[in-house]
């Protein structure tokens, strides 16, 4: 099931580093490209993954210990030119407390906001538009799926979680699906006309489904057992490697290992279903948070805790569930408490830590990937 444990820690040394790993390569070891302010500048507590546009990456702040409600930010991949280009509050009946990440179409970003709004704007800054007042159906919960000219979400709340979907132009908005007694946690996986996803209730621990974009053929492909040391809570949407899904789940919420951490496996037909890593079985890392990115047969994440000073982790691991390795954050430049999953372009991955960095309100982060 699992190999042993490869621990990568980079030693800083004189002019450099010394690496263990021939796919997690050294750069510095990893590069902060910005670390936030918050108090009504550019924001704090970035909490969803990144989307890149060329050389401009875009991120959100979520805000919610500060007197600020939210941000959307772009910034270059080389660390420069930083910009806020919105800044969310309730008395403009925006939304605030964006969450899941910002789906790109074109020169417009998709998003959603825990407050209940699909909303678009450009990427320059300009036109910020909410399109969908989501009433009565929860908050919106992951980044939206892009089809065509088509977004699909979830959202969850008071264990009825929904599958919508919503034109680009803000028309046409559908609930696809109505779950009864799941809450469905992270986006939605597209292949082909196929969405699959995860909810957190439903099953023992949680469940893994398909439906198609139409909203017919709904199917529950895997229930999550639980008990003891059963695997439990699917976190982050899922990744797809041909006609196999890569996911994680997440018991645990505190600085212990908690039983049922693990990394699967499943066919997109519902068969195969595969325990490739166990987080708690004595690694470092473990409550796996954001979801997975591929890079040929490798698979990169990260998780909020542990390392030397629980600060969490970046790992990789292989398809097959062998060669786990990992980096652990330092707390400081490297941030802390890593969130909304990594994205790669070239050999770099990109990501953002809750926490850390000059005034402990987060940090975007660079990484440098040996193929």
């Amino acid at each position: 099931m699992r190999n042993r444990t490869v621990s990568w820690l980079l030693a800083v040394v004189g002019l450099g580093c010394a690496t263990l790993s021939p796919n997690l390569a050294c750069a510095g070891p990893l590069t902060m490209l910005h670390s936030f302010a918050g108090k009504g500048n550019d924001g704090d507590y970035p909490t969803s993954g990144l989307t890149l546009s060329g050389t401009t990456l875009f991120g959100m702040t979520w805000s919610p210990w500060s007197d600020d409600e939210g941000t959307i930010f772009s910034i270059n991949t080389d660390g420069t030119g930083f910009k806020v280009l919105h800044k969310f509050t309730s008395e403009n009946d925006d939304g605030h407390f964006p969450t899941g990440g910002l789906t790109l179409f074109g020169t417009t970003l998709f998003g959603t906001a825990r407050s209940g709004v699909v909303f678009s704007i450009n990427t320059d800054g300009t036109g910020f538009k909410v399109m969908h007042k989501l009433k009565g159906w929860g908050n919106p919960n992951g980044r939206l799926t892009l089809s065509g000219t088509t977004l699909f979400g979830t959202t969850a709340g008071n264990e009825r979680g929904t599958i919508f979907s919503i034109d680009t132009d803000g028309t046409g908005f559908k609930v696809l699906h109505e779950f009864s007694g799941g809450n469905p946690n992270g986006g939605l996986t597209l292949s082909g006309t196929t969405l699959f996803g995860t909810t957190w209730a439903g099953g023992k621990r949680g469940t893994i489904f398909s439906i198609n974009t139409d909203g017919t053929g709904f199917k529950l492909l895997h229930e999550f057992s639980g008990g003891v040391n059963g695997p439990g809570l699917p976190n982050g949407s899922l990744i797809l490697s041909g006609t196999t899904l890569f996911g994680t789940t997440r018991v645990g919420v505190g600085k212990e290992p908690a039983p049922g951490e693990i990394l699967f496996s499943i066919n997109t037909d519902g068969t195969g279903f595969k325990e490739a890593y166990r987080f708690s079985d004595g690694a470092a890392a473990h409550n796996p948070h954001g979801g997975l990115t591929l890079f040929g047969t490798r698979l990169f994440g990260a998780t909020r805790h542990g390392g030397d000073r629980d600060r969490g982790t970046l790992f990789s691991i292989n398809t097959d569930g062998t060669g786990f390795e990992q980096y652990h954050l330092d707390g400081g430049n490297d941030g802390r408490k890593p969130n909304g999953g990594l994205i790669l372009s070239g050999t770099r991955l990109f990501g953002t830590a809750e926490r850390g960095g000059d005034r402990d309100r987060g940090t975007v982060f660079s990484f440098s990937v040996t193929p």
